[in-house]
């Protein structure tokens, strides 16, 4: 099995604390409305609530679902480590991929995401950059529709 990790950091306009939780607490409310075409919800299917062990799926229309496990969350801190299950980015190339996503304040009002991710392939295949470098251009695109939804609706995760 071929394993490889991936740094990446993203700059955004929105607080920590906002995006933080559009991205995991509410995000069955804010996914929708960022990307209504794309996103029909998201919750947590197995655990009482968004806490390490619980697994949570996102409903992609016309697409496969996002699954994935919280491993460790400090909504404090805006810090989550979860592995993906399902999904788009799993797909047939895929066993897992592990992400621990730190969410910092950058000194401007804004924050800095720093990612962390273990891309952990199926069989003998060896992920390639060209297949997480897609993956980190489609993330970093999600995060900044999120980021620029909150900015237009400042009472949103405020």
């Amino acid at each position: 099995m071929g394993v490889k990790n991936f740094l990446h950091e993203l700059k955004l306009k929105v607080s920590p604390s906002r995006i933080f939780k559009a991205v995991t607490t509410d995000a069955d409310d804010v996914l929708p409305k960022v990307m209504p075409g794309v996103f029909k919800d998201s919750k947590v299917i197995e655990g009482g609530s968004f806490v390490p062990g619980c697994v949570v799926e996102t409903t992609i229309v016309g697409g496969p679902n996002f699954k994935f496990k919280v491993d460790d969350i400090d909504i404090g801190k805006c810090y989550i480590k979860y592995t993906e299950l399902e999904g788009e980015r799993i797909g047939d190339k895929f066993e897992k991929v592990h992400h621990e996503v730190a969410t910092e304040a950058s000194g401007d009002g804004g924050c800095v995401i720093k990612f962390n991710s273990t891309y952990f392939a199926k069989g003998d295949v060896v992920p390639s950059d060209e297949d997480i470098n897609t993956h980190v251009k489609k993330s970093s695109a999600f995060y900044a529709a999120i980021a620029d939804y909150l900015v237009a609706n400042p009472h949103v995760c405020a």
